[in-house]
């Protein structure tokens, strides 16, 4: 599979040496050849990719933290390997590996993709899978790797660019590869039906958010895991514009529940926002050019938080 509009050598490489990572591959050359202007929706995109990001941090993680732990013999000892022959169980070590090298090629190649976009990629959190043994792992390996597929599923939509969401497809379908084969070695059936159901942001969110135990500050899928999920916040918004626009209405409560909003200046040059208690406000950098970071706090019925702060630049 060639890419003929490959920018660099170096990139080339780097996904020359990622075995079977085509979908990663596709990727980051599609996204990074796209062009993108202030206010045509990039700020959206980036914040989907870090949605993605932040649940590719987590399967990376959990593989890291597992493959190395759990040598052949644990694994053949696992609750369903005895139904399977040995041209199987040989392979239970090296094809985990692949699949551990194949999220964190994503990890890296989505890093990569955002900040090519001019966005800032969300940092891998702190983690507890509670793991106990190789039955275990397996099958939360399992779980993980179908919610990731169901996510990205729900996700594509979110995607207004047309060749990042085809791109962005042909990683889920390495994840849904993954699934395949784990829902197997989990005497499941590898394809359970004819359609795959996506999920919603505050639902693959609240499955997630079991195995977080802390998040650096801005990363993560939540900063709050029992708090409400924020949509359409990007890290940095470039514009030209004296007015910026934003739209929060896809932030939602993990229970369903109402959410509310406060959406604030902190730092920079004079600015009015109209709207801040609703999920469209609207700013109007008054100060000039310059540099305005902005904060917005969701709340769900519950009285949880979730904070998230914007950089505007107005150049």
């Amino acid at each position: 599979m060639k890419h003929p509009n490959t920018s660099s050598n170096s990139r080339r490489s780097f996904f020359a040496k990622s075995a079977a990572l085509f979908g990663a591959a596709a990727l980051a050359d599609k996204v990074l050849l796209a062009q993108t202007t202030p206010g045509t929706g990039t700020s959206t995109d980036i914040d989907v990719l870090n949605y993605a990001l932040a649940l590719e941090h987590l399967e990376a993680a959990f593989y890291v933290q597992g493959v190395g732990r759990y040598s052949a013999a644990d694994l053949n000892s696992s609750i369903y390997a005895p139904v399977f022959g040995s041209k199987i169980t040989s392979n239970f070590v090296p094809y985990l590996t692949a699949i551990r090298d194949h999220e964190v090629a994503h990890v890296a190649t989505l890093q990569q993709v955002i900040r090519s976009l001019g966005g800032t990629p969300v940092e891998a959190c702190t983690y507890n899978f509670r793991i106990n043994n190789a039955s275990e792992f397996l099958s939360t390996a399992m779980m993980l790797e179908n919610l990731g597929v169901q996510a990205y599923a729900g996700a594509i939509n979110m995607i207004q660019s047309a060749d990042i969401k085809r791109a962005a497809a042909t990683i889920a379908m390495v994840e849904a590869r993954h699934a395949s084969y784990l829902n197997f070695v989990n005497g499941q059936l590898p394809a359970p039906a004819a359609f795959d159901m996506a999920k919603s942001r505050s639902e693959v969110l609240a499955m997630a958010s079991a195995f977080i135990t802390s998040c650096p500050s801005g990363g993560g899928p939540t900063t709050n895991p029992a708090g409400p999920t924020i949509s359409g916040l990007s890290t940095t918004v470039n514009t030209l514009d004296r007015e910026v626009q934003f739209n929060f209405a896809g932030s939602a409560a993990p229970d369903g529940s109402a959410v509310s909003f406060m959406f604030q200046q902190v730092s920079g040059p004079t600015t009015s926002v109209i709207g801040e208690r609703t999920s469209t406000p609207r700013v109007i950098l008054t100060g000039g050019r310059g540099t305005y970071v902005f904060e917005l706090v969701v709340m769900d019925g519950r009285g949880n938080r979730q904070t998230g702060r914007t950089t505007v630049v107005y150049s």
